[in-house]
């Protein structure tokens, strides 16, 4: 394992520590199997044109529900057929996946493996740079630590990078984790992702204030923002949207959705 592989996995091993077994640990030998299995399973049909697009936000803000159908279709459009990377697909290779299944319940898998999918995240989206695949993000956005490893990563390959997000405040993202069935997001868990986002936030702003990024609302079927991650008014706006402790009334959110897939197909 080389020097940036070493640094992540220790970074996301102190924030997601493992809470399997002993016997259910990976190793840190045990990656790379892991790894090619993985990439037999995601590269199949994927165009190398490198573009990356990042859906970031906390969890409960709508990067999967709202914004992945939405980036999927801006790739479509330009017939592009792009490698989600997401720590959910990423948990069922876990090598003891039934074992945890059957001692936690199904229901705990995803919490009880954040530690190996967090990790096999960044080493599957390592290799994928490196052979220029196009990719989509589907994460929360993490320290900087790890956000300068995966633009380092970007830029060396002269990669074409884009950020989508939600911005939203707690109480509305905790209303919607809140109405999921069939996954539950810890307090610890949720607390974190709030603490990095803006760290993450202020690093993009002043380390690459060029990269374009899309900010909707839960509720406008139009961007709030959408240009240079750098600009005055951004954070400004993104910290509005975060003091909004309700939704102004109901939302449609097939509609929104539907909104955002024609936003990003044009």
């Amino acid at each position: 394992m080389d020097k940036i592989n070493q640094q992540v996995a220790e970074y996301m091993r102190s924030h997601w520590p493992s809470e399997v077994r002993p016997e259910w640990r990976v190793t840190n030998e045990m990656y790379p199997a892991i790894l090619q299995k993985i990439l037999q399973d995601f590269t199949k049909n994927a165009t190398q044109s490198k573009q990356f697009f990042r859906i970031c936000g906390q969890s409960g803000s709508g990067k999967t529900s709202q914004l992945l159908p939405a980036v999927a279709a801006y790739f479509e459009s330009r017939q592009a057929k792009p490698i989600l990377v997401a720590a959910r697909l990423l948990a069922p290779y876990h090598p003891f996946a039934e074992e945890i299944k059957s001692a936690y319940g199904v229901t705990n898998f995803r919490s009880k493996t954040n530690e190996v999918s967090t990790i096999l995240m960044f080493f599957v989206l390592k290799e994928l740079i490196s052979l220029g695949y196009d990719i989509i993000l589907d994460v929360t956005l993490l320290d900087p630590i790890v956000e300068g490893a995966l633009m380092n990563m970007l830029t060396a390959q002269d990669y074409q990078t884009s950020l989508t997000m939600v911005a939203i405040s707690k109480e509305i993202s905790d209303t919607f984790i809140g109405k999921r069935k069939n996954r539950t997001v810890t307090k610890s868990t949720a607390a974190e992702f709030w603490r990095a986002t803006r760290l993450a936030l202020d690093f993009y702003i002043k380390n690459y204030p060029e990269m374009p990024i899309t900010i909707w609302s839960a509720w406008d079927s139009s961007p709030i923002y959408a240009g240079p991650i750098g600009h005055l008014s951004v954070m400004k706006i993104i910290e509005k949207y975060w003091l909004i402790p309700k939704l102004p009334g109901e939302t449609n959110e097939p509609a929104l959705r539907q909104a955002k897939i024609s936003y990003f197909s044009n």
